[in-house]
């Protein structure tokens, strides 16, 4: 093959010169983005000193008084640079603040997480060690934007009641920081998540609204694209050039620049090479699951204007009707099935309504993102007031109409899927391929339908092979890690920590579509900011007996809690595996056998035998452990039991001993 590839009788053809020059261009420009940008923040590992930096994000961390997010360096003792950094323990400071301190440079932890670091352009860790001053506000540009997208944030949610106010503030500006917990699960369960988030769906609907069809022939065409351009620029301004709008922005503007130039204008090839564009400045890019799901979803609304261009021309009435029709209810459908693959790799939770809920509430987005955006910039001028209340009660009409399609498909018994990623992936594919065979060669029907029941089959015994299968997951805060145990789709929560803990187990829960929490076990001594646990029965450990063992039933395993003055202990027995959990100190007159400790800051020193699973290694007890008895992970490690078979299968991502 290889001697026929170059041979002269079958030269090859220049498409593949071009993928190949392509590849090496792609080889290349990596290299250079290492040379120049990662490579000079690299180079800080290591060393520590005074810096000067700005506070692009920040958010509570596991400490009081303490937060965390992303800083950009501007200077190093005296020395002008320029590079992001993640913080973990910085004082309290805002996005926007200058500030002074001491820092140490160290690696970022290499997780599965680390290379959607690299695409924010993150290359490093800073440690905070002392001296922290702040200097001021800083006067960048895009922090003004910022201060300009709560203000209009705020207009929207003016005069609309709760939860209206803050659904328009998120689908027009993307401020999510209003919206409640339960709110965010019902959009999650009616697969509309996207829409609190302004990215490329949202640009491409509103431009085409405001634009329309622009040909080759129309009128004011040059007008009209100049509109798009304008009206794209406002949009990124409103919602502070974030990179998801970013990205959709620049795709908007090359099609505009097509019809500003008298040239077709092809959607496809304006977003390939705004992907390009956007690669060359960061090639990590990619990695970003908002760049993926952000292309997929452009990809998806071009596609479906493509359809219903082809179905405009068509000579049958009946397909002219579907073409004005389906212009305002495709893009909607076909971006939630162009980005199901991405959810379902990411591992994100999957919605059996996400078609049908985007299919009913595709049509309002523009008029929301278009009576919105009036409503904001009629609410900076005071003398706009009046006006700006009207567009506001305008578009609160199609929101509660959002609001209540949204919460109906919610509450339909197929809203929340919870589907094995790899396998549904690999059914996509032959669905595909099987698509393909079926136009190319109708006679291999048969063979087509065979492979469906085949991998079907298959299905249906992996579904029976992990019916009463224990899983048991560590999730939360790596120093103080919380326990859920799911079985046949009930779980039970031993719990640790605070706030963040809980809104971690529950986004989990809402993945893996668990709705049945049998126990919620509070393990904790000391009051714990979360609250308003979801579940049958709440056990709050402190309040039992002293030193009297308590026994209960949940999700197919049997718990015994402990508590005592300095500490509370949880033991499991799940189909023949004993698991401990610890809070605090604990004291027993003889070890405790247990086959598994689910790690924590708290010392087993008071277990005979267990191996230990744990999410951080920066405990002070793990100096006394063997390292062969310890199973670490920085994803979301889990321990598998197969009750009357086996329990020693253990998975998790990254695990080493």
């Amino acid at each position: 093959m290889g001697l026929a590839l170059f041979s002269r009788k079958r030269p090859v053809p220049a498409s593949w010169w071009a993928a190949g020059l392509a590849v090496l261009l792609s080889f290349g420009s990596h290299g250079v983005f290492l040379a120049l940008r990662v490579q000079p923040a690299l180079s800080w590992v290591g060393d520590s000193g005074s810096i000067r930096a700005v506070v692009e994000e920040s958010e509570p961390s596991f400490q009081d008084g303490l937060v965390r997010g992303v800083i950009t360096v501007t200077e190093i003792e005296g020395r002008p640079v320029s590079f992001r950094a993640r913080v973990e323990d910085l004082p309290d400071s805002r996005p926007g603040e200058e500030i002074r301190g001491t820092f140490a440079f160290e690696a970022l932890p290499t997780d599965p997480w680390k290379n959607s670091r690299y695409a924010d352009g993150v290359y490093v860790q800073a440690v905070y060690q002392s001296d922290i001053s702040w200097l001021g506000e800083s006067g960048a540009l895009r922090f003004r934007l910022a201060a300009l997208r709560s203000d209009l944030s705020f207009e929207l949610r003016r005069y609309l009641p709760e939860p209206y106010g803050p659904i328009l503030a998120a689908i027009t500006t993307g401020d999510k920081s209003r919206l409640s917990d339960s709110v965010q699960a019902v959009f999650r369960r009616a697969g509309i998540s996207h829409l609190a988030v302004v990215s490329g769906l949202h640009l491409t609907l509103i431009c085409g609204l405001f634009a329309g069809r622009i040909d080759a022939k129309a009128r004011l065409r040059r007008l009209r694209a100049a509109g798009c351009v304008l009206l794209t620029l406002l949009i990124m301004g409103i919602t502070g050039f974030t990179p998801s709008i970013c990205r959709a922005g620049l795709t908007m503007l090359l099609l505009c620049l097509g019809s500003l130039l008298f040239a077709p204008a092809d959607g496809l090839t304006s977003l390939g090479l705004a992907g390009i564009l956007l690669c060359l400045q960061n090639s990590y890019a990619v990695w970003d699951l908002s760049f993926q799901l952000s292309f997929c979803a452009t990809a998806g609304v071009l596609l479906a204007g493509e359809c219903s261009r082809r179905w405009a021309d068509s000579p049958s009435r009946a397909r002219r009707f579907c073409a004005r029709a389906g212009s305002f209810l495709l893009p909607s459908t076909f971006a939630a099935l162009a980005t199901l693959p991405v959810q379902l790799v990411q591992g994100l939770s999957v919605s059996g309504v996400s078609v049908l809920t985007n299919l009913l509430v595709g049509w309002l987005i523009p008029p929301i993102l278009f009576l919105g955006v009036w409503a904001a910039l009629c609410g900076l001028l005071p003398l706009m007031a009046l006006a700006s209340m009207l567009f506001s009660l305008l578009a609160g009409i199609f929101v509660r109409l959002l609001w209540g399609i949204a919460s109906f498909t919610a509450s339909l018994p197929l809203s929340r899927l919870s589907l094995p990623p790899r396998y549904t992936l690999w059914l996509l594919f032959l669905g595909a391929l099987a698509w393909l065979f079926c136009r190319k060669r109708r006679q291999g029907i048969l063979l087509c339908c065979l492979l469906a029941l085949i991998f079907g089959g298959g299905g249906l015994l992996g579904a029976a092979l992990e019916r009463d299968v224990v899983r048991v997951y560590l999730l939360g805060n790596g120093a103080n890690p919380c326990a859920v145990l799911v079985q046949n789709r009930a779980a039970c929560v031993l719990f640790r920590g605070g706030r963040a803990n809980q809104l971690e187990v529950e986004e989990f829960l809402e993945e893996k579509g668990i709705e049945d929490v049998g126990l919620w076990v509070l393990l904790a001594q000391e009051e714990s900011q979360a609250s308003g646990f979801q579940a049958n029965q709440i056990l709050r450990a402190e309040e039992l007996p002293l030193y009297e063992a308590e026994s209960y039933e949940a999700a197919g395993c049997s718990l015994t809690v402990l508590n005592q003055p300095d500490g509370n202990l949880a033991v499991v027995n799940a189909g023949g595996c004993r698991l401990a959990m610890a809070a605090g100190q604990i004291h027993l007159s003889s070890p405790l056998q247990a086959d598994v400790y689910l790690g924590g800051y708290a010392d087993p020193a008071f277990l005979a035998g267990a191996r230990v699973l744990i999410t951080s290694l920066s405990y002070d007890w793990l100096s006394e452990v063997d390292r062969e008895q310890v199973l670490y992970s920085q994803g979301t490690p889990y321990v598998e039991i197969r009750p009357g078979r086996s329990w020693q299968l253990w998975k998790g991502e990254d695990i080493f001993g």
